[in-house]
């Protein structure tokens, strides 16, 4: 799947349950085997700011 800020993705928020979250920043992190990213998403209903971790492939 590929992530860019800005777009919609389907994500259970954790304050309200809604499905469909925004991403409002991608951070990078680098891992000896491994580089993933820090989605930073906003709910779309509610507001709540969370994160997960997504795994590239570069």
């Amino acid at each position: 799947m590929q992530y860019e800020v800005g777009s919609m993705i389907k994500n259970h928020c954790m304050n309200c349950y809604h499905d469909e979250q925004k991403i409002i920043e991608m951070v990078p992190n680098e891992f000896s085997e491994k580089v993933v990213k820090m989605l930073w998403m906003q709910c779309t209903k509610c507001g709540n700011t969370q994160s997960r971790l997504a795994q590239f492939d570069d």
